[in-house]
């Protein structure tokens, strides 16, 4: 169900209509994709990065047209048919979004034309089976995983080659996690390394994996090889591709010569031309704080439990006595090892804990998980079957990840082991001669890339541990998610374009589920709320309301509640039109709610506060509880009133069932004759009647076509909402339509070209949510 702006607060607009063009004057065009949050603060932050280089591009470049999308979202072929380079700073490997649906061929496309490409930092990571080879080809180089290493390091760049890239660009050095031994094209256009420093011995402390070392490029650093962080690449087609592996740290952004030359870089593989003294940009600390998304802060480090011997087995469910064998640090990440002592051991429960922060996205895995018997041989324990299990979502997955899926850590996939949704409990009775056990345990990839907050901590016990608080920790216990505290914590990951803010005005459990929202003169926001909905009919008996929200001491949050009707007729409410009342606003009001099986008239004819008669204009025919249905009621400057309903509605009838006669003859059903599908009216209301008159069918044959508005020209308004994922918009005179991919293909009752009453037809443009400017 869509809310108008769900109750996110009083809104300031600085934001202009885009057409799907060419951009205006011909300017030069950078889309910046951001991929979703990932690790902890001030790290990866990679939608408040590429809104600040969005900003300091327009500070120094300001001819040049900049256009972001935040967490993943990916840009529509128009779009992408008018970037002059594309940006790409998010997490990359396996999970990299432009590796998802087919997201590479379209980018290959406009790889075609000469259109310029830019990874940053963890971007750079392609596997060498998928993306590597187009990218090696577009960038002239990537990260691959088993050949590259991403250690953190103090780099020191004391040189930089001559190329527009170091135009203005002074040496610098600073601490991050400079990726480097990348796999480099250099039989193919013209590969420029730009940064370069020989890394230090510390680098290389870790053992050999995917991402910490191998035998080639221990020989490297042992051998005092300058190593790169940064190239340019002029391809042989002409475009031209930079790659930058620094930005892990937010902070790093406030370098003015490391900003100064991913920004220089940018315009460079725009083919616009880098200014001698390099792209000119402020940062300040309050800019640096701004946009970051919300991320619970990193415990430290727990010491993981000394094996002890495991006490007698006790019989199932006691718990109290039963003490863990391992207890892991926080795990994010980066896998933990555990090898624990089974001897005696009849038992074996495997406990992952939530970290803390909520179970969002906690795709705890045991990974490869072995037991050790007397005899030294092992056994997968894969091959034993649970005698219980109880995980947080889904079902157990045996050799799967918790969705279900191919199991995944670090870009690899997982050879076998276990996948539960924190919190989880996995049970066995062991097989005589068990002496050992040991593996790892990590989080799966489809766990990290969804959210910074996926955080476990992994238990081993051979004993129940029933409700033992080792098990069941607090950590476990699912945190306080509502309430306005959560909610200003949770306001903290609404992002904006530049031009737009929004500020929390109301929360739970002063709001539920708000479905519509109005504004009156006095500064009040009226709500429609729908708790009762569909499977969810009977959560309040008392019915839904219509409840009324004030600031009464203007700190900007709503203080005061007031339900203005409520009723268990009052059901699927979907939109709210707040008028003054008899008299004027002081004197009462007059509140238009829609309602599916009905539109009410409620009205304040005291000055209460509360609504003293409520009057039924009009009942909707169809299936009723759906968001498909009729929606908010709009005046208009012609004193008519205007409203529309989805693609649900079978017929408009009056309050006795009486199917309305429009004013055009027609009968008001959707049976084809003319009308189908979703309509869009306008009527009076004769108020001293409760009553609504002279109906007009003004367009018809929608989806699910939502908030009808009539601006000052006499243009009317409207989006189209569906699950499908818009694949077209078609353009007329009185909105704006989504065709979702059914157009002309369908015949009879399908969505075909909407029709309207109204003679005239003119394009509309489209608003871009994501255009910075």
């Amino acid at each position: 169900m869509k809310t108008r702006l769900l109750l996110a607060s009083l809104v300031t607009l600085g934001l202009g209509l885009t057409a799907q063009a060419k951009t205006p004057d011909g300017k030069p065009c950078v889309l910046l994709l951001a991929g979703k949050p990932s690790h902890g603060p001030g790290e990866h932050e990679h939608n408040a990065g590429v809104k600040l280089l969005a900003k300091c591009l327009y500070q120094g470049a300001p001819e040049v047209v900049t256009k972001v999308h935040l967490n993943a979202d990916w840009p529509n072929a128009d779009e992408l048919s008018q970037a002059d380079t594309i940006v790409f700073y998010a997490d990359g490997g396996g999970g990299h979004f432009l590796l998802q649906d087919d997201h590479l061929q379209q980018v290959a496309k406009e790889m075609k034309r000469g259109c310029g490409f830019v990874c940053l930092h963890y971007a750079v990571e392609f596997p060498a089976d998928k993306g590597g080879p187009e990218v090696l080809q577009w960038m002239g180089g990537y990260f691959e995983a088993n050949w590259s290493v991403n250690p953190h390091w103090d780099a020191n760049y004391k040189e930089l080659p001559k190329h527009p890239i170091s135009n203005g660009v002074k040496p610098f050095a600073t601490n991050d996690e400079w990726y480097f031994h990348m796999r480099f094209n250099d039989k193919e256009g013209k590969l420029t390394h730009i940064l370069s420093d020989v890394p230090p011995d510390s680098t290389m402390n870790r053992k050999d994996g995917p991402h910490e070392g191998n035998p080639a490029v221990r020989a490297e650093v042992a051998a005092k090889k300058p190593q790169t962080t940064a190239w340019a690449f002029e391809r042989p087609d002409g475009g031209r591709g930079f790659g930058f592996t620094g930005g892990h740290y937010h902070k790093s952004w406030g370098n003015d010569d490391q900003r100064k030359l991913v920004l220089n870089a940018i315009l460079w593989t725009a083919k616009v031309e880098v200014p001698s003294n390099g792209v000119d940009s402020k940062v300040t600390e309050q800019d640096l704080s701004e946009n970051l998304d919300a991320k619970p802060p990193r415990k430290p480090p727990t010491t993981p439990a000394t094996p002890a011997t495991p006490a007698p087995a006790k019989p199932a469910g006691a718990g109290a006595d039963a003490r863990s064998l391992y207890d892991s640090p926080l795990v994010h990440d980066k896998p933990v090892s555990f090898k624990v002592d089974l001897k005696s051991a009849k038992e074996l429960y495997l406990v992952v804990t939530d970290g803390g922060d909520d179970f969002t996205a906690d795709w705890a895995e045991w990974i490869e998980p072995t037991l050790t018997m007397a005899d030294g041989k092992t056994i997968k324990l894969t091959e034993l079957t649970p005698k219980a299990s109880k995980v947080g979502w889904n079902s157990l997955g045996v050799n799967k990840a918790p969705s279900g899926q191919q199991m995944m850590i670090g870009g690899q996939p997982v050879a076998f082991g276990f996948g539960a949704l924190a919190p989880s409990v996995i049970a066995f009775d062991l097989p005589a001669g068990v002496v050992g056990f040991e593996g790892r345990g990590g989080i799966d990839d489809g766990g990290t890339k969804q959210s910074s907050g996926a955080t476990v901590n992994f238990h081993i016990y051979t004993q129940n541990p029933g409700d033992n608080a080792a098990a069941s920790s607090a950590s476990a216990v699912p945190q306080e998610r509502y309430g306005l505290e959560q909610a200003k914590a949770n306001m903290k990951t609404f992002t904006t374009p530049p031009g737009l803010t929004a500020s929390l005005f109301a929360a739970e459990p002063m709001i539920q589920n708000p479905t519509n929202i109005d504004i009156d003169h006095r500064g009040r926001v009226w709500a429609t709320e729908c708790v009762n909905y569909r499977k969810y009919m009977d959560l309040r008996p008392e019915g839904d309301r219509v409840v009324v929200l004030e600031d009464t001491n203007g700190d900007g949050l709503a203080d005061k509640e007031t339900t203005f009707f409520q009723s268990p007729e009052l059901t699927n409410p979907l939109g709210i039109c707040v008028l003054p009342g008899k008299g004027g606003a002081e004197k009462g009001t007059r509140v238009i709610v829609s309602a599916a099986p009905w539109v009410w008239l409620l009205e304040d004819t005291t000055g209460s506060g509360k609504a003293d008669k409520a009057t039924k204009l009009f009942k909707i025919g169809g299936v009723w509880n759906y968001d498909h249905q009729v929606h908010a009621f709009v005046f208009g400057p012609d004193g008519k009133f205007y409203f529309n309903a989805g693609n649900s509605i079978t017929e408009l009838m009056w309050p006795d069932g009486t199917v309305v006669t429009d004013l055009a003859g027609h009968e008001v059903t959707n049976k084809g004759t003319p009308y189908r599908q979703g309509m869009v009216f306008r009527c009076d209301i004769d108020f001293a009647e409760g009553k609504a008159k002279n109906v007009e069918t003004l367009a018809w044959n929608f989806r699910n076509n939502y908030e009808v508005c009539i601006d000052s020209f006499g243009t009317l308004w409207q989006s189209d909402n569906d699950d499908d994922g818009n694949k077209g918009v078609r353009i007329n005179y009185v909105m704006e339509f989504g065709n979702y991919g059914y157009g002309d293909e369908l015949t009879g009752a399908g969505w075909q070209t909407p029709r309207v009453n109204i003679e005239k037809e003119i394009p509309l443009r489209h608003w871009h949510q994501n255009d910075p400017g």
